[in-house]
């Protein structure tokens, strides 16, 4: 094993680039709005940082090594947003990640979470936004606020409209519950 200057070692930052380069690539196409050489930057600024910082997460264990990445990732995506200051819809949208035990449940959930992904293409730019990076990605509202440079309520209010779009046009199969909906005292007094 050949170790490069400043104990960065090519070998073991190679082996973090092969586990974790695909996954890193398909999140940021998503979060670019299918934008290849804009998520291939992404992707590749991830590197940077991870090559900068090596000292300090080159002691991590492989799951928090590429937590670590998926961390930097979403940061440079907010400044990457905070710099663009567009808003455009998500033309790949993330489908469910995990099948119910039941095959007849499991076929109605894919059939009821795709048209909730149609009526999510069809809304307003910044709603569309806002619902993607909350359902699709599992981002809090205040991780959203800080990335769209809005406040928590008005992430609040859209992630409300798009329920109640999606109640209305899916229809009856629908439950769209999270953490935010069952306890208001979660998220109410967060920096609105």
């Amino acid at each position: 094993m050949v170790s490069e200057p400043h104990g960065l070692d090519a070998a073991e930052v190679e082996v973090l680039v092969i586990r974790a380069a695909d996954d890193l690539y398909r999140r940021a196409l998503r979060n670019m709005q299918g934008d290849r050489p804009a998520a291939e930057d992404l992707v590749q600024e991830v590197f940077h940082a991870a090559v900068r910082s090596w000292g300090k997460i080159r002691q991590l264990p492989p799951d928090q090594q590429r937590a670590w990445l998926f961390a930097v990732l979403r940061n440079k995506f907010a400044d990457h947003n905070r710099a663009c200051q567009r808003l455009e819809p998500v033309g790949d949208l993330p489908g469910p990640d995990r099948a119910a035990d039941d095959v007849d449940r499991a076929a109605l959930s894919r059939i009821v979470v795709e048209r909730c992904w149609k009526v999510i293409k069809k809304m307003p730019p910044v709603r569309h936004r806002v619902a993607v990076l909350h359902w699709g990605e599992n981002w809090t509202p205040k991780e959203i606020a800080a990335a769209l440079g809005m406040a928590q309520s008005t992430v609040r209010g859209h992630l409300k409209r798009a329920r109640d779009q999606l109640a209305a046009e899916v229809g009856p199969d629908l439950l769209v519950v999270d953490e935010f909906d069952q306890d208001p005292d979660t998220w109410q007094g967060e920096g609105t």
